[in-house]
């Protein structure tokens, strides 16, 4: 008698209040084994999952960010298998808690073949996330210029800049891509654009040495005395930095000599503050007057 009265109390707990803890658990076991089907581009399992009514918008319980199925394929690269999610009603735009989507995921990664499958299934191109970053600023902030070019070449907006008011271009200056550069501008990137601490794509390309972008940027109309919040230029920044060959292109495009940043500095006396010989003659031989 006591141990059928055990046994009816036992049962009577499993039941209570819904399924019994070994249930649930058997349950959450069979929806994490259907996210790994998905990250292991297992499409026949994956199939099945969805044929026995698994959710295409399940998420991933081993992740703290909550992506779902969709964004688990995504990031593997396993292109038919994300497919397949979206036929079946996986939302190809849905965020997880830093409100990146599959296609941002996927362009991070540079995974040009599943940022081209989520496109086809409808993906916002310009989605932003939390810091207002899209796909295309994902692609070019990771280097991944192929990927970039698919997003490009597709639509996505060039000028949608992200938190501190960086633009495509600007990050694309940071690839040292030439030629993601002037697809950016072909397709109409604003090539005076300035972040929040008012430095542009230029000033960028100056600060870091490229002599080539700057002849890019240049060619497609960069103000060349523009100056940032602290009011220095391009001119002044490749002379600080010592770079004669991107102080001689400057200059034959009327970067200014006299100009004077916030603090007093010339490009020439920039020049002579960090001991740059070759650039300080090409100053004065191009009429820098010393202070």
């Amino acid at each position: 008698m006591l141990v059928k009265f055990l046994l009816i109390v036992v049962l009577g707990f499993l039941t209570v209040g819904g399924s019994s803890p070994l249930v649930h658990n058997r349950e959450r076991s069979s929806v994490q084994a259907f996210v790994e089907s998905t990250r292991k581009g297992d499409v026949d399992k994956v199939r099945l999952g969805l044929a026995a009514g698994r959710d295409p918008n399940t998420l991933d319980a081993s992740d703290q960010k909550h992506a779902t199925a969709l964004m688990v394929a995504a990031v593997a690269d396993k292109r038919e298998v994300v497919g397949l999610l979206i036929q079946k009603g996986a939302r190809v735009n849905a965020t997880n808690s830093e409100g990146m989507t599959a296609l941002m995921l996927a362009a991070w990664e540079g995974l040009s073949d599943t940022v081209q499958e989520l496109l086809k299934g409808g993906a916002n191109i310009d989605a932003t996330d939390k810091n207002g970053a899209t796909a295309l600023v994902f692609a070019l902030s990771q280097r991944h210029s192929a990927t970039a070019r698919i997003l490009i070449n597709r639509g996505a907006n060039v000028n949608l800049r992200a938190k501190g008011q960086v633009s495509p271009l600007m990050y694309a200056v940071l690839t040292r891509d030439p030629e993601i550069v002037a697809d950016l501008l072909k397709h109409g990137a604003d090539v005076q654009a300035q972040n929040d601490r008012g430095t542009s794509a230029l000033m960028l390309a100056a600060q870091s040495g490229q002599p080539k972008l700057i002849g890019i940027l240049i060619a497609n109309s960069a103000d060349v005395n523009l100056t940032n919040k602290n009011g220095q230029t391009a001119l002044i920044a490749a002379s600080e930095k010592g770079d004669l060959e991107s102080v001689q292109l400057l200059i034959r495009h009327g970067a200014k000599l006299d100009l004077r940043d916030h603090h007093g500095f010339t490009a020439l006396s920039k020049a002579q503050s960090a001991s740059q010989t070759t650039v300080i003659q090409a100053l004065i031989q191009a009429g820098a007057q010393p202070d």
